[in-house]
């Protein structure tokens, strides 16, 4: 949901996070900038598939333009 929980947080250029858990069902996911709730990227809606792994990732940058705009990939796994 916008403006919801933060599901990972805090991390850096080349930084990740191990696999979260979330239960499957329909998500609204944001990039935020760093340390406050000021969206920077909102993505479309997603349907999480019990099962299946998926992987989110931002890239790019916040001031950006053409191919170092900021975006956000997201990729099924299984």
């Amino acid at each position: 949901m916008d403006g919801g929980a933060v599901v990972f947080g805090d991390y850096e250029f080349k930084e990740a996070s191990q696999f979260t858990p979330l239960d499957a069902g329909s998500y609204d996911l944001e990039v935020r900038v760093a340390g406050t709730t000021t969206v920077a990227l909102d993505l479309a809606p997603i349907t999480l598939v019990a099962g299946k792994i998926y992987t989110v990732f931002a890239k790019g940058f916040l001031t950006g333009t053409g191919n170092a705009a900021l975006g956000a990939e997201i990729i099924t796994n299984n």
